[in-house]
């Protein structure tokens, strides 16, 4: 049996001016989560920060330039859907201007800026859980 390594990534929850959240939805062509909406992020690479990876990840996935420090929300440990453990660290984004677009379309099919109390459907877990973290977070303002 080998040894995994566990992946870290970064997850931006982009809040617009309206306090609608941006998902992503998973191209059916990837190998985790086919077809599965989310929140914007991805793997880190080798030596690079957390909010490096993440403002990296961000303007190649959809080509966003983030303005603003983003806000921690939560640290988190999970699997995905292939026994792969995963380190994540999820952040606030307050985001204004143009409309995203997604630029891999092999890895993202389409996005959408919903209410918090209306998320697009199916959820993955790890989204589930920042969510809820956000919501709650805002709750307590």
């Amino acid at each position: 049996m080998g040894f995994k390594m566990t992946t870290r990534a970064a997850v931006g929850i982009l809040v617009d001016d309206a306090g609608r959240l941006l998902f992503a939805q998973r191209s059916n062509r990837v190998q985790t989560f086919p077809g599965q909406w989310e929140f914007p992020g991805g793997a880190l690479e080798n030596n690079e920060d957390f909010e490096e990876g993440l403002r990296r990840e961000l303007y190649e996935e959809l080509g966003v330039t983030l303005h603003r420090k983003p806000q921690l929300l939560r640290t988190s440990r999970h699997f995905d859907d292939r026994g792969q453990e995963w380190l994540v660290r999820s952040y606030v984004c307050r985001y204004s201007g143009a409309t995203p677009q997604p630029q891999e379309p092999e890895k993202c099919t389409q996005i959408a800026f919903c209410s918090p109390s209306a998320p697009p459907a199916p959820l993955i877990d790890a989204a589930k859980g920042d969510l809820s973290k956000y919501c709650h977070t805002m709750q307590d303002r």
